[in-house]
């Protein structure tokens, strides 16, 4: 009885963890405090942070061409 409950637990949890990585969520807000578990969050919230840092490079890429394309157009109008 407990082992199927156990393992009930585990598919849930892996269903859960499926359903963060499709969401694209940092981190996986795991309770339980083995190593396993906690070496998936980290990795999980290190790819987060790598998706943040892309994305943030590439928001400020699109700002200086925003500039860039807006200085051009001053000096047209002069």
């Amino acid at each position: 009885m407990k082992e199927r409950r156990k393992e009930e637990r585990e598919g849930g949890r892996e269903e859960r963890i499926e359903r963060w990585r499709e969401k694209g969520m940092k981190e996986l807000r795991m309770k339980d405090g083995r190593n396993g578990r906690r070496k998936e969050a980290r990795e999980e919230r290190t790819k987060g942070r790598e998706v943040g840092r892309k994305r943030e490079k590439e928001r400020k890429r699109r700002k200086e061409a925003r500039k860039k394309e807006e200085g051009g157009r001053e000096k047209e109008k002069n």
